[in-house]
């Protein structure tokens, strides 16, 4: 019979799960990872944005680019890495349905819906109607819904 106890947990996948909820506002790494997603969220609302404004994104369309695989790549990691970890927190203890359980929860869902649309495009340029993958890059809009699990966090950065 398997021990299902905490303590037979890994400490590494329980030390994921509780920075990624930032469960421990006290703890230093929890706050440098609010920070950092905040600031990467943040960062591609505002690329967003700027990209609506021809004269810029003409200029600056390959910086565009390689922020958004890059905050495209930090936005799946930090998706896997919650799948993975979910399984520490006793309501998602099973392997399978707990991060089942865990993977059709509103916000990450809104985790998966922000980055999705990247994966979708990649390939279909020329395939699909480009008012399609137009209307599919709106769902980047989605991050800022994200930020609201961060929220906490700034709150607490600007205590500190």
């Amino acid at each position: 019979m398997i021990n299902r106890d905490d303590s037979a947990k890994p400490p590494l996948k329980r030390r994921v799960f509780r920075v990624l909820e930032l469960t421990d506002p006290d703890d230093r790494l929890t706050r440098w990872f609010g920070a950092f997603i905040s600031i990467v969220i943040l960062a591609s609302i505002v690329a967003l944005i700027l990209e609506t404004v021809e004269s810029i994104e003409t200029r600056f369309a390959s910086g565009f680019r390689i922020f958004e695989i890059f905050a495209v790549a930090v936005f799946t990691v930090e998706y896997i890495l919650r799948v993975w970890s979910c399984t520490s927190d006793e309501r998602y203890r099973h392997p399978i349905a707990g991060r089942l359980r865990y993977a059709l929860t509103p916000m990450v869902l809104i985790d998966l819906l922000a980055f999705a649309p990247f994966y979708i495009t990649l390939g279909l340029a020329t395939a699909v109607d480009t008012r399609f993958l137009r209307a599919l890059r709106l769902l980047r809009l989605l991050r800022l819904l994200k930020l609201g699990r961060y929220v906490r966090a700034l709150a607490l950065m600007s205590r500190v």
